[in-house]
This record gives C-alpha cells, structure tokens and sequence, in this order.
C-alpha cells in the first residue's frame, strides 16, 4: 500500500515517518520514546490541528479524514482563533508562514461582516418596532373612528327623536295651551273676586277689631269699678310686681314698711330698659329668647330674699318683655287670676253678669 493511500486510515503519529526530521512536531519524538511528560500537549495538538488545516487548504486531506481531536481544535480555532494560538515564530511549518495572516483577515473581514449585520438586524429590529407601533396607532385610530361614527349616527338618530318630539308635543301643546289659556283666563276672573271678598273681610275685620278693642276697654273701666282684690276676673297691670304677693314672700323676715320699700325698688329695676336678663338663641334655624337665671342681679336677690321673690320678680320681668319692651306704661289685661292666664272677652262678659244680677237679688 502506498504512502498516500495510507493517510486515510493512519493515526497522527504516523504521519511523522512522511515528514521530514526536521519538520516532525518535537512532540511526537518523544511521545514515541515514552517521554509523554516531557510533552507540551497544547502546542502539539495545535501544531497538528495547523497541519491538519494546511493539507485541507491544499488539497492534500479530505475533510472527513480529520481526526477527533484535531477537528474540534480546528472548529474551535476558527470559531475562536485567539483562543489557543501561540505566537507565530513557534510555527515551524516552512513556507506557510502566511497562512494565519490570511485567516486572521479573512476573520477579521467575516467579523466585519457580522457586525455589519447585527447592525443591519437592529436597524430591521427598530424598523419592526417602528411598523408595529404605527400598526397599533392605527387599529387604535381605526377603533376610534368607528366609535366617533357609532357616536355621531346614535347623536343623529338622538336628533331625530327629539324633532319627532318636539314635533308631537308642538302639535298637543298647541290644544292644550289653548286649554290653559281658557284656564288661566277663569283663575284671573276668580283670583280678582277673591281679591275684593279678602278686602272686604280685612275692611270688616278691622271694623270688628275696633269695636272689640272700644268694648275690651269699656269692660276694663268697667271693671275697675265694680271688682275687687277677691275675685276670680279682673284686672292685671303687666309687668308689674303685686304688692300682697310681694308681702307674702318677705314675712315674717321684713316688716311692711321694709316691704314696701323692697317691693318699690325691683318695680324700678324692672321698668329699667336698660337692664334685659334675656339671650338670644337658635332653635330649629327659629330665633328664641330665654330667661337667664344666672344674672347677678337676681342671684343676689334669690340670695337675700329667697325663690319666691325671686319668682315674682322674673315673672314680672317676662311680662314686661311679651307685652312692654319698650318701658312705656304698663298693659292693663283681662285676667283670670283662677287660672293664671289673659281672661277671654266671654269671661268678662260672663262675670260681670253674674256680678250684676248678685247685685239685683240684694236689692
């Protein structure tokens, strides 16, 4: 078998009887003569993996004749060539001297050529991004045309309805404002006989409040008259303090004159305008005006002369506010003294009567 039919099926450690002495990889010699540790095994499988690529490049080594280890330190090589590769001058392969040169342009002009690529499929990639952000604002675009158009037919038919509406309520309202009319035209004629029916009451009324005022004050001077201090109607000065119920809370402590001299100093203080125990407060949004027990006017006088005065003297005080506020003279009223309230004109009426025929029947 010749020597170039042999290289098909030889191990690497053959090939060195092909070679020259002085171009065997220093390895393999010793290797061979069982010095295997003193083998630098990178720089040998570099050096047959480099060897391996030149017969390639020749022509002198089909690719499948490759050894294991020599083609995936050649696969590696090319996908890293900086990776294992010792300084050129170590090379000793005569006149191939040029051929890493030559790779490493040609890798150089292929990593030229990926990076104008990657540059390409990132300027793709901003262009995808680009169409597929164009592509959203234009389903959002088509989206809100088609709402503004469902928008604009519902304001249309909308539209049509309120016409359709306007129309129908124009043509009852015309009937029915004729009605109204009609209406309107009779509360007028009723409102103005109202009208001259509530004047001729309010005209009637003050008549009535005239005489009724002309026979409250006959009953009054009649009264002054013909009652006295026992009986059940009379009269009552408002706001005053009643000098018998002033003595009966002082005694037995003052004597009537001391009494009386009392009872003439709160009925100064009371028709005294500028002194008002009353506050202003709200109730239910309603001004209301309550009494105030705490004054120190009348703390002194609950003090010294006890709840009875004290009694008198706030009750005269909120007579005097209801019916004199202005510290004028006193009201003169009708009273029931039985019930302790304004006696009605029936009342007065009533007793006098029974006043005159008792009279009668003495006679």
């Amino acid at each position: 078998m010749s020597k170039r039919h042999r290289t098909a099926a030889s191990d690497p450690w053959d090939d060195d009887q092909d070679m020259p002495p002085q171009k065997a990889p220093p390895g393999i010699h010793r290797a061979k003569f069982g010095m295997v540790h003193k083998v630098d095994w990178s720089r040998l499988i570099w050096v047959l993996a480099e060897k391996e690529m030149v017969d390639l490049s020749k022509g002198r080594r089909p690719d499948w004749t490759c050894h294991y280890a020599a083609y995936l330190q050649r696969l590696i090589w090319v996908d890293n060539p900086g990776l294992f590769q010792p300084a050129l001058p170590l090379l000793g392969l005569g006149g191939d001297q040029n051929l890493p040169s030559e790779l490493q342009s040609k890798m150089q002009e292929v990593e030229a050529r990926s990076k104008l690529l990657d540059a390409r499929s990132k300027l793709l990639d901003t262009r995808a991004e680009h169409l597929e952000s164009k592509s959203k604002e234009l389903e959002e675009r088509a989206l809100a045309s088609k709402t503004l158009t469902e928008l604009e037919l519902l304001n249309r038919n909308l539209l049509a309805e309120k016409e359709a509406i306007n129309s129908e309520l124009e043509i009852k309202g015309n009937g029915d404002l004729k009605n109204l009319r009609e209406e309107l035209a009779e509360l007028r004629d009723g409102m103005q006989g109202l009208e001259s029916l509530n004047q001729v009451l309010v005209t009637k009324n003050l008549i009535h409040n005239d005489k009724l005022q002309a026979a409250r004050k006959e009953l009054i001077d009649g009264l002054m008259v013909a009652t006295n201090g026992r009986a059940n109607i009379g009269l009552k000065r408002m706001g005053e303090l009643d000098p018998k119920a002033v003595a009966n809370a002082c005694r037995p402590r003052l004597s009537q004159k001391k009494t009386l001299i009392l009872c003439s100093k709160w009925e100064a203080q009371i028709r005294n305008a500028g002194w008002h125990p009353f506050k202003v407060i709200m109730v239910d949004d309603q001004p209301m005006e309550i009494f105030l027990d705490d004054d120190d006017k009348l703390v002194e006088l609950k003090q010294e002369h006890g709840d009875q005065m004290f009694a008198l003297v706030k009750q005269a005080l909120i007579e005097r506010n209801k019916y004199n506020p202005s510290g004028g003279y006193p009201e003169t009223l009708l009273w029931n003294f039985k019930h302790s309230r304004e006696a009605t004109m029936e009342e007065a009426v009533q007793f006098i009567v029974k006043k005159c025929c008792a009279n009668k029947r003495k006679r």
